[in-house]
């Protein structure tokens, strides 16, 4: 992250989490955080190469940069090639150049796929935090569900997550967050006004960010909301759409002219310094005028697959991953907190003896506070 978003970061309270182990979950080649089409068509790449993958969505459902945004649709000349392509974009109608997909038969293939080359996947599940082995590498992840918290011990990670989450977690460093403020949309189906897309609207907003912070994320998202609703629509988008304005420091510089996904330098995806990762979305180091079009679904799937392939490769020639542990923060002292975060890590899943691995003492940063009077503050 930016020195802004670091500085930002230290002074931000915390309260006490508490050291524990926690269970392993998984243990597996390859771990894919987030289902975006691309995330998925990089699990498919592993598994066929060998790899034993997990796939986690933080949705109910895969395919998410499609479905979570209502955005089901592939744009004028975007035609799918590979089987795995035209499995998932079957389409409903074409109209205007664009092809439109039914959001229910999508969602069942982007499940389909999956099971059929093995990929196990998980709903309702975030990256909290990551895992380093006796030699500080990264050997994983831990992971957040209704079950609580577990490790995933993994020998490539491939960070599909907007925002390169987990790769930040890993120590990667990001570009300076722009002044300009961030062109943000929705997206509502049959409902009036927008920027019309056949049945689909679209309602964009600039918003000014001072660094992109979780909050400001969640005032941006809760404006544009208020901002665009309409009683008439059918269904709307669980999360808005736009484009990071900002990427990792990778291994290779960003291009200096376009490339395709088929052509992109693999260097672009991985973090400079952090070994193991690789990103998968707009936050790969490529110019902000081509990371838009690095994300439409089709590109993203090819770049994807090239990722899945390359991860399943490193994973093999890794070294077996020795003792890990949860990464500890190394942030300086925070403002100290009376509150503790807790959760009954013992006496669960009667069914397995799980292995574990050590959490130390650790806070978990706040990033708003809420009252009855004052409602929320961030």
């Amino acid at each position: 992250m930016d020195s802004k978003q670091e500085s930002k970061r230290m002074d931000a309270p915390s309260v006490l989490q508490p050291a524990a182990d926690i269970p392993v979950a998984e243990t597996v080649d390859v771990v894919v955080v987030g289902a975006t089409t691309g995330a998925m068509a990089s699990a498919i790449a592993a598994a066929e190469n060998g790899a034993r993958v997990l796939l986690l969505s933080p949705h109910y459902y895969a395919g998410t940069d499609l479905a979570a945004t209502n955005r089901y649709w592939l744009e004028p000349g975007e035609i799918p090639e590979t089987n795995l392509e035209k499995t998932l974009f079957v389409a409903r109608e074409t109209r205007g150049g664009y092809t439109f997909l039914t959001p229910g038969p999508y969602k069942k293939a982007c499940e389909d796929v999956l099971l059929q080359v093995g990929v196990r996947f998980l709903y309702n599940t975030c990256c909290t935090g990551v895992l380093r082995d006796d030699r500080s590498k990264v050997a994983g992840i831990v992971i957040a569900n209704k079950a609580g918290s577990q490790a995933v011990l993994a020998g490539t990670v491939i960070d599909a997550t907007p925002t390169a989450a987990v790769a930040q977690m890993a120590g990667a460093q990001i570009t300076g967050w722009p002044e300009a403020p961030v062109t943000v949309s929705r997206t509502l189906f049959r409902a009036s006004g927008g920027h019309e897309v056949g049945d689909y609207r679209e309602f964009t907003m600039d918003i000014a960010m001072a660094d992109g912070s979780w909050p400001e994320r969640q005032r941006a998202d809760v404006r544009l909301r208020t901002a665009c609703d309409r009683g008439d629509a059918a269904w709307s988008a669980h999360a808005p759409h736009w484009i990071e304005p900002h990427a990792i420091v990778a291994e290779r510089e960003p291009p200096s002219a376009p490339v395709s996904p088929e052509e992109m330098n693999l260097g672009c995806c991985r973090p400079r310094g952090v070994d193991h990762v690789y990103v998968l979305s707009a936050m790969c180091a490529v110019p902000r005028r081509d990371a838009q079009r690095l994300v439409r679904p089709l590109a993203l799937m090819r770049l994807g697959r090239r990722i899945g392939l390359s991860a399943a490769e490193d994973t093999r020639r890794r070294e077996a991953i020795g003792p890990a542990r949860v990464q500890t923060d190394t942030s300086p002292e925070r403002p100290a907190s009376t509150v503790e975060a807790r959760e009954a890590l013992a006496g669960r899943r009667p069914c397995r003896d799980y292995a574990r691995v050590p959490r130390p003492e650790g806070g978990i940063p706040v990033w708003a506070e809420y009252d009855r009077e004052r409602g929320f503050s961030a």
